[in-house]
């Protein structure tokens, strides 16, 4: 839940896990939480498939604070519920916007492990979905692969629910825990996206390079979206592409950017001598 710092984010120290907490319990009444979007292509067409929604805290005094700095105890305390409703309100409402200027984007947006526990939760989702007029299909949840085992039986009825509702689920930085492709099969979610530590070194990293040509070989017999995630070198692009991945996600493409700079962005992005590697 979250996402990477960006560079410029405040990184000034925040008060102890109580006192920051309470801080975000006002940040949420107040909205000084916003999102930033970073887009997906496939490489093979430059085509742009979807936004990850990323979180950001507005701080008045600290000014832009990146997720790594707060989603963690907030993850563990008693304001995750309402902290995930407002995150996903925040991008519900953007998708609306841009719908309403003929754009109907799809976007990712990351729910923590906990939230797999709380039985009100799809229900809530579906009643955003409702409010804001997004089409289920249109919107997609990030859970990291750990999250998933953590309750196996709670985390598969929570994607059964899910997919009955039309709402499909991702997960996210896959490798850095211990998911078999086992585990894969059988919770037939539609995007499995790789951990950005094995996106690096392709060229001379063999398991690197193993990896991602066999859990591309994977997700094709899945009929899955495999995404690679921190996709930092357009170098990587040709690569990636020859080991069978197709999709990626990364500051090669676009760094996170905030909802009104998404459409100008996707103009320029359209224009083929950008969009073309260098």
């Amino acid at each position: 839940m979250g996402g990477r710092g960006e560079g410029g984010e405040c990184a000034a120290a925040l008060p102890g896990q109580d006192g920051m907490l309470a801080e975000m319990a006002q940040a949420i009444r107040r909205n000084e939480l916003i999102m930033h979007y970073q887009p997906k292509i496939r490489l093979d067409t430059r085509e742009v498939v979807g936004f990850e929604a990323l979180v950001r805290w507005q701080h008045g005094r600290k000014g832009l604070i990146g997720p790594y700095h707060f989603v963690p105890a907030v993850e563990s305390s008693p304001l995750l519920a309402a902290f995930t409703d407002k995150t996903i309100e925040l991008a519900l409402g953007q998708c609306a916007l841009w719908q309403a200027r003929g754009h109907f984007l799809k976007i990712a947006i990351n729910i923590s492990a906990r939230m797999l526990e709380d039985d009100e939760f799809v229900p809530r989702l579906l009643r955003q979905l409702a409010f804001y007029e997004v089409p289920a299909a249109r919107i997609s949840l990030e859970l990291t692969e750990t999250a998933l085992l953590v309750n196996l039986a709670k985390g598969q009825a929570m994607v059964h629910q899910l997919r009955d509702h039309g709402v499909s689920l991702s997960i996210d930085d896959f490798g850095a825990g211990y998911t078999s492709f086992t585990y894969l099969r059988e919770f037939m979610v539609p995007e499995i996206k790789l951990d950005c530590a094995f996106v690096t070194d392709l060229e001379v990293n063999r398991f690197n390079a193993s990896l991602v040509r066999s859990l591309a070989m994977f997700c094709e017999a899945l009929g899955a979206d495999f995404v690679a995630e921190g996709v930092e070198r357009r170098d990587d692009w040709p690569t990636l592409l020859g080991l069978g991945c197709r999709i990626a996600q990364g500051y090669s493409i676009a760094r996170p950017m905030a909802g009104e700079d998404v459409l100008p962005w996707l103009r320029e992005w359209a224009k083929p001598a950008l969009a073309l590697p260098a």
